[in-house]
């Protein structure tokens, strides 16, 4: 049976399409040892007839015996009922029905099976040009939490080795068909994405592409979306240990991986869901990098925490919420996804269609162990001080509400009915997010990115042509649409209070359009109650306070510093009885380079720390004036 698939009712589209495993092509022993066919045509034989005891004879023609009551009773025309011979005579077999070409004639041909692409990654300099122009220059940079040198250095190795890993993954699938072990003693569980993917995944087209996922998680998914799973409650008995070492040493074997296990989802419920958590939490690293993590965190969460923290109107809220395609962190997000390697990114894509179906377990281990990794099963000193088991769940909610819009964005050809309101403007494609003239690179420029691998120069450098030219094109948009505007605005006033264009035509001289635009009404400002500027004062303090304190203990890390340093120049004295001469050699760009870093960073949080207190002063006078009001 060919594999059809009813197009009636359109697929989910975050259910990914499993492709079909191909036919096996007959060996050459089995072509060998196969009777040989006299021509095309005496292979096609009729389904509706029956042939009963067959016998090959040993002439060059070969015959089949034929019964009467094997004959069916409605004979095409085309096929030409054969007479009925003595015993030990024989008959031909019939021809099938063809066409004037010689070929036999085309039955109902089936669906044609979506057309997938196969899922390559971006060069990452214009993605960075686009995330660049995205951010706001003085508070948001791109050294931050991004290691330009590192994502470079990733796309490169991809690129050089795309074509060595399509041939391994085919090689290793051809051998899973046959069973044959590969004796390199290949395992799953505590294995890199980048390297199980290679020899232990399927292929899901999802979002009109091709992705390369782990076994173990497309089963394990697939049981636990069939059977709308619920997490058991806290006092619910255990997953069999004995059933989740079997599961577990079945998809972490050879030749399989898992692909041939049944699992019996029925009663195995609790083990499949244990059986996914273990795998992801085994990960070497989470399946959201850190890094990315973070920028997610910083450059899209948090400010979208800020202009909702102190709104209490719940249409003001879920006007906030809806998300667009043009929405500055939504497209952040989209291009920090982009720069994910390609095998987190499909298993990322694959995760959150998950959690959109199955959205209570973005409370549960597995949304922890997709975003935080094991540092959120054995906390360590630096995960606990960062937060980021606590974070992942805000984080995790936050892209679900918005996940139809990126991920339209991420696969534009991909088709998605969402109840998302998405703009007519064209979101950001990874090709044409930021239409800059690229720049011609050369081999001395190679050698001098190469040269100042962790200097923050190399980036200005990068991305120095591309500020300037994106600041000249914005510029220049920015000049045409005000005049538009100016233009409209004129128009609109020069009509107000004409009764009819014809009177206006006849009785008012044309007027010329004035150069300076109306000036603009001022903004309504926003109105909070007495609790939120309360809670607002509150949040601003503790921000205040934890400034304070991060200030303290750099200054006393300095002082600290500067006393051992005190303490090795006396030792240092005494053991040579001169006064120690010290000699840095260091390249003087480098040193302007990190001094105007830190100069802007300390200006930066100079800056940030006048908002707060005129921010804490403004909610200070208005709750004095509330105070003398309902005084």
């Amino acid at each position: 049976m060919p594999h059809t698939r009813d197009v009636s009712t359109p697929p989910d589209p975050y259910t990914p399409i499993l492709k079909p495993p191909r036919e096996r092509f007959p060996s050459a022993s089995e072509l060998r040892d196969a009777p040989r066919l006299r021509s095309a045509s005496t292979s096609a034989v009729p389904r509706n007839l029956h042939v009963s005891g067959s016998k090959i004879c040993p002439s060059k023609r070969h015959s089949v015996q034929l019964s009467p009551s094997s004959l069916p009773s409605s004979t095409p025309t085309a096929i030409r009922k054969p007479s009925i011979s003595p015993t030990g005579s024989s008959i031909r077999r019939p021809r099938a029905m063809t066409v004037p070409n010689g070929r036999p004639p085309a039955g109902p041909s089936p669906p044609p099976s979506p057309s997938a692409r196969a899922l390559k990654n971006l060069d990452p300099k214009p993605l960075l040009r686009s995330l660049n122009a995205l951010l706001d220059p003085k508070t948001q940079r791109i050294p931050d939490f991004l290691d330009v040198d590192h994502i470079s250095a990733l796309y490169e190795r991809d690129m050089m080795e795309r074509d060595q890993r399509d041939a391994i993954k085919r090689q290793v699938r051809a051998e899973r068909a046959e069973g044959r072990i590969s004796g390199h003693d290949l395992t799953v569980f505590g294995t890199s994405l980048r390297e199980a993917t290679m020899y232990a995944s399927t292929v899901a087209v999802l979002g009109g592409c091709e992705h390369d996922l782990p076994i173990v998680v497309v089963s394990c998914v697939k049981e636990l979306c069939c059977n709308s799973f619920q997490t058991p409650p806290p006092g619910a008995p255990k997953p069999n240990r004995d059933r989740l070492l079997a599961l577990i040493s079945d998809f972490d074997s050879e030749p399989y991986f898992g692909s041939k296990t049944t699992l019996n989802s029925a009663d195995d419920l609790l083990e499949i869901y244990a059986l996914l958590s273990t795998y992801l939490f085994a990960l070497p690293d989470p399946v959201v990098l850190p890094e990315i993590f973070e920028a997610l965190w910083a450059w899209c969460v948090v400010p979208s925490l800020q202009r909702t923290d102190f709104l209490e109107d719940e249409s003001a809220l879920k006007t906030l919420h809806t998300a667009t395609a043009t929405d500055v962190c939504v497209r952040i997000a989209h291009i920090l996804l982009l720069l994910m390697p390609i095998p987190n990114l499909s298993l990322f894509v694959y995760m959150m269609g998950v959690f959109k179906r199955l959205p209570h377990l973005i409370t549960e281990d597995i949304a922890l162990a997709v975003l935080a990794g094991k540092t959120t099963k054995v906390p360590t000193a630096k995960s606990v001080c960062d937060g980021r088991g606590e974070r992942a769940e805000i984080l995790l909610r936050w892209l679900s509400e918005r996940w139809d819009v990126i991920f339209k964005a991420l696969f534009p050809s991909s088709e998605i009915k969402s109840n998302v309101t998405v703009s007519k403007i064209k979101p950001p494609s990874s090709s044409s997010i930021c239409k800059v003239p690229r720049k011609t690179e050369t081999p001395g420029d190679a050698d001098s990115d190469a040269s100042s691998v962790h200097s923050s120069s190399a980036l200005h450098e990068r991305l120095l042509d591309v500020t300037m030219d994106f600041d000249s094109e914005r510029d220049t948009v920015q000049i045409q649409k005000a005049k538009k505007r100016q233009n409209r605005n004129a128009v609109l006033n020069n009509r107000t209070g004409v009764d009819s264009p014809a009177q206006d035509r006849s009785q008012k001289p044309v007027k010329a359009v004035s150069p300076v635009p109306p000036s603009p009404s001022p903004e309504p400002e926003r109105t909070m109650s007495y609790d939120a500027a309360i809670r607002r004062i509150s949040a601003l303090e503790r921000e205040v306070e934890r400034t304070e304190v991060a200030m303290s203990d750099a200054i006393n890390e300095t002082f600290r510093a500067r006393e051992q340093v005190k303490d090795l120049e006396a030792k240092l004295r005494d053991a040579t009885k001169r006064p120690p001469v010290l000699e840095l050699a260091l390249d003087p760009r480098a040193a302007d380079d990190w001094h105007a870093v830190l100069h802007s960073d300390t200006e930066a949080l100079k800056a940030q720390l006048g908002n707060m207190k005129k921010e804490r002063d403004a909610a200070l006078k208005l709750v004095d004036e509330i105070k003398g009001v309902i005084n």
